[in-house]
């Protein structure tokens, strides 16, 4: 046994001696492979990471200038007229008050009389409510006039606050009933992203505020603040 193992020491370092170079170089090669497997490559990828990193941060910091700047340029009073406005065209809840404002200065410029209305708080219509995007509040109007004096009354509801679609008009006895829809939408919750640009009104944005600026024609600098009151007497309030 003794003997085997000596001749088998012996033969490794025959084989040593004579391919010395070799064997060392073959180590050296299986070394460096290692030290690049498990030390370089894992280094490459957190450099890449870093790098990634970085630019993300880079990309953030021009948003947030980009955000600052916006912001800087933007006049406070200007936003929250802007926003009065919108918000009166399309309230966050039933603005019953706004709706009862809304037709009583309708009837006021088309010189009709309204001898009844019936609010409808139901269910939402389903169809509609897909068609739209918006819910509404349905309401029932019985106009005394003649169909001339109906269609001035409608296209006088139709520049007035909040907003209004007429789904259809009827003539009955002495009455022409007519059906409208008053819309509105809660404002969604508002979650700030510091890495996302904010976006500036657009220029499609600024001419529909503009166009509702116009159709606001009960209107007094304060008349988004200061609506119609419904205790006004007979002679200004139709109900």
């Amino acid at each position: 046994m003794n003997e085997k193992t000596n001749i088998d020491i012996n033969t490794i370092k025959i084989i040593y001696t004579r391919y010395k170079q070799q064997i060392l170089f073959i180590i050296t090669i299986l070394v460096c492979l290692l030290l690049f497997l498990v030390v370089i490559i894992p280094r490459i990828l957190e450099l890449s990471t870093l790098s990634k990193n970085a630019k993300n941060e880079a990309d953030k910091l021009i948003i947030l200038k980009n955000n600052l700047d916006l912001l800087s340029g933007m006049d406070d009073s200007t936003l929250d007229s802007q926003l009065k406005l919108v918000s009166s065209a399309l309230p966050m809840d039933k603005d019953f008050e706004g709706i009862l404002n809304a037709v009583s200065q309708a009837a006021i410029n088309s010189g009709v009389s309204l001898s009844d209305y019936e609010f409808q708080v139901g269910d939402l219509s389903e169809t509609s409510f897909k068609t739209s995007g918006f819910p509404y509040l349905s309401m029932s109007l019985s106009v005394k006039s003649t169909y001339q004096g109906t269609v001035k009354f409608v296209n006088e509801l139709y520049r007035s606050f909040p907003i209004s679609e007429v789904v259809s008009i009827s003539q009955e006895s002495n009455a022409v009933v007519v059906k409208i829809l008053f819309y509105y939408k809660p404002l969604p919750q508002i979650r700030f992203n510091d890495s996302e640009p904010i976006q500036a009104v657009s220029p499609k944005g600024i001419e529909l505020i503009n166009k509702l600026s116009l159709w606001n024609y009960s209107a007094l600098p304060n008349s988004l603040t200061s609506p119609i009151s419904s205790s006004a007497s007979t002679s200004t309030f139709p109900f």
